[in-house]
């Protein structure tokens, strides 16, 4: 169940039945967040962020911005959510901002590799750039 769904399909009758019924969809949606994302841990940090090794560098961060913002514990924490949902996504959001720092590095090494084993020519090329 999605988060909108979640809100879509609750009653919200009296403040503090809004609060239980708000509680407990944020619960629900988290936990199903959350194991897919450690599902997704276990194979590449590609699929932690739900893309492709193919992905440009400009929606690799697109990509990464949303999630964060998709897990991010301060929106959740005002909307009522339990103690133990917001430890849940602070632990998801690591995961996230772990598996975005290791593609970052390994395509920054990646670079500095390609440009150090050039051939000589183009390496001349880029220098008078």
């Amino acid at each position: 169940m999605t988060l909108a769904a979640a809100f879509e399909s609750a009653d919200f009758g009296s403040a503090s039945a809004q609060r239980a019924s708000v509680a407990e969809a944020l619960s629900e949606a988290v936990i199903a967040l959350a194991s897919k994302l450690a599902m997704a841990a276990k194979h590449s940090p590609y699929a932690v962020l739900g893309v492709s090794e193919q992905v440009s560098d400009a929606q690799l961060r697109q990509a990464y911005l949303a999630r964060v913002q998709a897990l991010h514990p301060d929106q959740y924490q005002a909307a009522g959510a339990t103690t133990q949902t917001i430890a849940l996504l602070s632990q998801q959001l690591a995961a996230v901002n772990a598996a975005y720092a290791g593609i970052v590095a390994s395509r920054a090494k990646k670079y500095t590799l390609g440009r150090m084993f050039a051939p000589k020519t183009q390496r001349s090329a880029r220098q008078a750039a």
